[in-house]
């Protein structure tokens, strides 16, 4: 209000168009009134600015892992799997979890990857998917040759997988291992082809004689 209104000019600082870029920063704008008399007269008030957008991550397919010759898989960065986009990139971090180097060493077991963009004013989001990890190794079959001899009394000889099993091995480990013929009488005496058959968790399986 001005009792000679002819001449006011009402002007502001910062200026109409002036940026701001600073989330959370508090900047006092003032309203200043001049009569171009020499009179003039000014009231302010705070501006705070502040980001309260969500940065977006894309989604992400589920995929496949394979165990390794230790029975072991060592999870990655998988951060690369993603792209994210935020209004205030500055700030942003990306985060996963499990965190790389997570060693997982179950067969056919599911982890869940979670992507975590945090724009460090408070927004964040998450994207995940499904990382399944076999083993696919074979197990190595290993036999030796043995000689048996049939009971005195029955005529017959009974032998087990342990028998021949010449250090038969596994990246994870062996479940099974079973034979095609454990059972002998005297119609056997001489050389007879046994077949070993081993076993993982996973079911992969190799043979020997």
């Amino acid at each position: 209000d001005d009792n000679c209104p002819a001449d006011l000019v009402i002007t502001q600082e910062p200026v109409s168009g002036t940026l701001l870029t600073t989330h959370n920063n508090d900047t006092t704008i003032w309203i200043i009134a001049d009569d171009g008399h020499g009179n003039k007269d000014s009231a302010s008030f705070v501006l705070t600015v502040a980001d309260t957008t969500r940065p977006t991550l894309t989604a992400m397919t589920d995929t496949t892992e394979h165990l390794d010759a230790s029975c072991e898989f060592s999870i990655p960065d998988y951060t690369y799997r993603t792209t994210v986009d935020d209004n205030c990139p500055a700030d942003l971090v990306i985060t996963q979890e499990p965190v790389s180097g997570t060693i997982l060493t179950v067969h056919n077991n599911d982890t869940t990857i979670w992507i975590i963009a945090d724009d460090g004013h408070g927004n964040k989001d998450s994207a995940s998917f499904v990382l399944t990890v076999l083993d696919t190794i074979n197990p190595v079959a290993l036999c030796k040759d043995i000689t048996i001899y049939l009971d005195d009394t029955t005529g017959t000889a009974v032998i087990t997988p342990e028998d021949i099993d010449d250090g038969s091995y596994d990246n994870c480990s062996i479940s099974l291992m079973t034979i095609d013929k454990s059972n002998f009488n005297a119609t056997d005496v001489g050389p007879n082809i046994v077949k070993l058959v081993v076993q993982d968790p996973a079911g992969n399986k190799d043979s020997c004689n």
